[in-house]
């Protein structure tokens, strides 16, 4: 559902695009303000399942690995879906048709890439490479990206970052004292971003897009150039925005371990047994 969500906001059809169909201005929710926050859902989710017969156990070094890997292969692959074709699409003169053959063939190589199928992926990058350079012989003005104006953080790039965090805070604690981090964030978070003022700003306040932290925080370290430029003052994915999102990947983490250990009468069976009274007895926790 929430694929299909994301399709269908993604691709709202003509203008004007009916109001549950895109983001609240500011304030507020629609339902397409719910969609991003259910994937990191999905991915709390995940990491319960994934990792969960190591949770209670001292981890070892190629858990540890894999969670790196992994974390850095979404925020990579984020960071190229920015740059492919590595042309500015529309800078550049060639026929649309061309540049459309270039980016898809680049797309698969990367799909091939993400089901580990090496060779193929390196054939087709090497095939979209030289149709670049062919469009170059042929003389029209390839125009390459701009990388002065590269989004740092994105959506796969928050979903690395929280993937990456709640799986180490899944694998050192137990569901109460995440309860407990989540909590101490969410509060921590409204805290700073109401107590601490902006420098250059006569009031600091969530309600204005510019004079709240998590704006200036943005556009000190990322830089106006490095943001989202729908945001012009803000990235909605920014750093630390990023704070709420990882309560969010917590939530999924908790919802995921009371699933996965839940009483079999939850499961169909005759939930008789006494010491599957508590959903995350299976655990220890």
């Amino acid at each position: 559902m929430t694929i299909a969500g994301m399709v269908l906001v993604n691709n709202p059809g003509g203008s004007p695009v009916y109001w549950p169909l895109e983001h609240a201005e500011w304030h507020g929710l629609t339902p397409t303000d719910w969609i991003f926050p259910f994937f990191l859902f999905i991915v709390g989710v995940s990491i319960s399942i994934a990792l969960g017969k190591r949770s209670g156990a001292k981890p070892d070094r190629k858990t540890y690995t894999k969670i790196a890997t992994r974390s850095a292969s979404i925020y990579l692959l984020g960071a190229t879906i920015s740059i492919v074709p590595f042309f500015q699409f529309q800078a550049t003169d060639a026929p649309d048709a061309l540049k459309m053959l270039i980016w898809l063939t680049f797309c698969a190589s990367l799909l091939f890439l993400l089901l580990r199928n090496y060779r193929v992926a390196a054939v087709l990058c090497v095939a979209a490479l030289l149709g670049i350079a062919g469009m170059n012989l042929a003389g029209y003005n390839v125009v390459p990206y701009n990388y002065g104006t590269l989004r740092i953080f994105g959506v796969l790039q928050r979903i690395a970052v929280c993937y990456l965090i709640t799986s180490i805070i899944f694998l050192h604690t137990n569901w109460k004292q995440q309860v407990g981090i989540g909590v101490v964030l969410l509060l921590g978070y409204w805290l700073v971003m109401t107590v601490i003022p902006v420098p250059g700003c006569d009031v600091t306040s969530i309600s204005d897009k510019a004079c709240n932290l998590a704006a200036y925080i943005d556009r000190l370290i990322l830089t106006e150039s490095h943001i989202w430029r729908g945001g012009k003052v803000y990235d909605p994915e920014g750093i630390l925005s990023t704070i709420p999102a990882i309560v969010t990947t917590i939530s999924g983490v908790l919802t995921g371990t009371w699933l996965v250990d839940s009483p079999p009468a939850l499961a169909g069976g005759t939930g008789t047994d006494s010491e599957a009274s508590s959903p995350l007895t299976a655990s220890g926790y």
